[in-house]
């Protein structure tokens, strides 16, 4: 499981929590990590639903990083700082952004290029990542699932 679930980096087990899904895991995460009135910053489009499933019980609003059929839906710099500035001019604290890999809903699978990006971008800012890869293995013919798991692995726990 873990060279095929986690692109070849050692689990801690004692870690992993299991729960009934993804929906349940993910509102779990943003309850831990977010107090009530603060944001998740997700590249859109995304799963609409996140809007409901975090603000029922979690009351965690979600920011979008606009991004475009030109990045291949990839979230830039730009777009994360514009999401990052829209939520702390609504007095709003960041807590995390958020990536779905693949994106649901157009199937795009996120480069290596930007995932490093995007954690380098979350540390300097001091917010947590959360990296939802339930759909890693429901992926189009000739894209490669990069899990950010290994990411993590090459650029931060080696600081």
């Amino acid at each position: 499981m873990e060279n095929h679930w986690f692109g070849g980096v050692p689990v801690d087990w004692e870690g992993v929590c299991i729960q009934n899904g993804c929906v349940s895991s993910m509102e779990g995460l943003v309850h831990l990590l977010a107090n009530p009135g603060d944001t998740v910053i997700v590249p859109g489009p995304c799963y609409s639903v996140f809007v409901v499933d975090w603000w029922v019980r979690c009351q965690t609003r979600l920011e979008a990083a606009h991004t475009s059929l030109e990045t291949n839906f990839e979230p830039t710099i730009e777009s994360l700082e514009a999401a990052y500035s829209r939520a702390v001019a609504g007095g709003s604290r960041v807590k995390a952004l958020a990536l779905i890999q693949p994106n649901n809903p157009t199937g795009r699978m996120l480069s290596k290029r930007c995932l490093e990006m995007c954690l380098n971008w979350a540390y300097s800012k001091g917010i947590h990542i959360i990296s939802d890869e339930i759909y890693a293995i429901s992926i189009f013919e000739g894209n490669k699932m990069i899990s950010m798991a290994g990411i993590w692995h090459e650029l931060i726990a080696k600081k």
